[in-house]
């Protein structure tokens, strides 16, 4: 009964951080998360590096410019306009 008290106040101090096995952490089955674009780009986070002025920016903007477009039945303009 003791043993139960202080785990319990242990459980309850705002300091207490759970932790588990490294077993329990392989035998405990994540589900996977739906991809934002299919076969390409998956929730969580990246480190997207390169050399200098090679369109790493441009790239994400474009990427980002397609998805805001996702779902709404049709392919999004281009982006100069349709001038292009």
């Amino acid at each position: 009964m003791e043993e139960r008290l202080l785990e319990m106040r242990r459980m309850t101090d705002p300091a207490y951080l759970p932790t588990i096995s490294m077993n329990e952490l392989y035998q405990n089955v994540y589900q996977g998360r739906p991809p934002i674009i299919d076969g390409l780009l998956y929730p969580g986070t990246y480190l997207f590096a390169g050399a200098p002025k090679v369109g790493k920016s441009f790239l994400m903007a474009q990427l980002a410019y397609c998805q805001s477009w996702a779902g709404r039945g049709h392919p999004p303009p281009p982006p100069c306009g349709g001038s292009c």
